[in-house]
């Protein structure tokens, strides 16, 4: 059995569903964090309030994750947003839960974007 009090002390971050709600996670691990660039086109609006087409670059990076939860608390295929200790967050969308006695050990993908520069 899950010991409420020991949960208390441990780190625990905030996974956030898209309703806003939230469910607290703990023992979060992440595997070797990997980097990409890409770019996309976007609207850039101009000082002069005209809008240009423009150019986002931006970092990608990404990582798997396990994560414990509380049963019953996540399901395969949610999306939210994972913080971190270090005021980061991730866009985690949960692949697979192996249940425990009272609580769930997560599996999944973490994925954040940082822009480097806007281009017009």
């Amino acid at each position: 059995m899950l010991d409420i009090k020991a949960v208390a002390i441990m780190d625990r971050e905030v996974f956030v569903l898209p309703n806003a709600e939230s469910v607290f996670v703990w023992n979060v691990v992440y595997g070797p964090v990997t980097r990409s660039e890409e770019s996309a086109p976007c609207n850039v609006e101009q000082p002069d309030g005209k809008v240009a087409k423009g150019t986002i670059h931006f970092s990608v990076e990404s990582a798997d994750v396990t994560l414990t939860a509380f049963a019953g608390s996540l399901t395969v295929g949610q999306q939210g947003q994972l913080s971190t200790g270090e005021d980061k967050f991730f866009d985690l969308t949960i692949s697979s839960i192996e249940a425990a006695e009272d609580y769930v050990r997560a599996f999944g993908r973490a994925v954040r974007k940082l822009v480097d520069k806007l281009e017009s």
